[in-house]
């Protein structure tokens, strides 16, 4: 049995915040989104490797280390990691044995905008009822409902942010910012569509904005026309 003083566990808090917060800016400073094509070159797209190889040692470490505090978001990472059986049972000294080979999930991802999908065919295209439809099951799913995340959607009518805890709220104004950096672009954004700018160039630039300013926030933009 182990015992926490107060003062220590907030200690202990701390330091795997920093931890985190500290493995997070590293990976964002080496960019390796930025060396997937084949065509780059090599010696980027090995420090890259090594840098994603560095970020999956640390977040197993992290894994392992908050077990105890929120074991249903590290069971989740462990499982993620591609690593087998339950965390809980895994020794603490593990934690930092940096020898311990790379594995991934070889679980193929679900996103959400596949079930969004599937409410508008459902719903003939109505996106303010399939927007409704996703919200609630993703409130009451069992495994969905642990999912802290906002999803933006729209149309040409409308636009609305969609919530796990099952809200559907429509924006003021015709700008949506969402994730880590999601206020500092949506400022931007409010800003730059008052002047005389198209939606792709005022996207870059609310993004590319709120990229010098957040570091859990890159300027890697990808931008889809319909």
């Amino acid at each position: 049995m182990c015992f926490f003083l107060k003062e220590d566990w907030f200690a202990e808090n701390n330091a795997l915040y920093d931890q985190n917060h500290a493995t997070r800016r590293f990976i964002q400073a080496a960019a390796p989104w930025s060396h997937l094509s084949p065509d780059g070159n090599e010696s980027e797209r090995n420090a890259s490797l090594s840098t994603l190889s560095f970020g999956w040692r640390i977040a197993r470490f992290l894994a392992i280390m908050t077990q105890p505090f929120i074991p249903f978001s590290s069971q989740r990472l462990w499982v993620m990691l591609g690593q087998t059986g339950e965390v809980t049972e895994v020794d603490w000294d593990s934690a930092i044995d940096w020898s311990v080979p790379l594995t991934w999930s070889g679980q193929e991802p679900k996103p959400l905008f596949e079930r969004l999908e599937s409410k508008l065919e459902k719903h003939a295209g109505n996106l303010t009822r399939a927007a409704v439809e996703l919200a609630k099951d993703w409130r009451t799913d069992k495994y969905l409902r642990r999912l802290e995340a906002l999803m933006a959607v729209g149309d040409k009518s409308n636009s609305y942010i969609i919530s796990g805890t099952g809200d559907v709220l429509e924006p003021e104004g015709d700008v949506i910012g969402i994730g880590s950096g999601g206020n500092y672009a949506l400022a931007a954004g409010k800003v730059l569509i008052e002047g005389n700018m198209s939606a792709e160039e005022v996207a870059k630039k609310a993004i590319k904005v709120a990229a010098d300013i957040c570091v859990f926030t890159n300027d890697n933009v990808k931008i889809e026309k319909i």
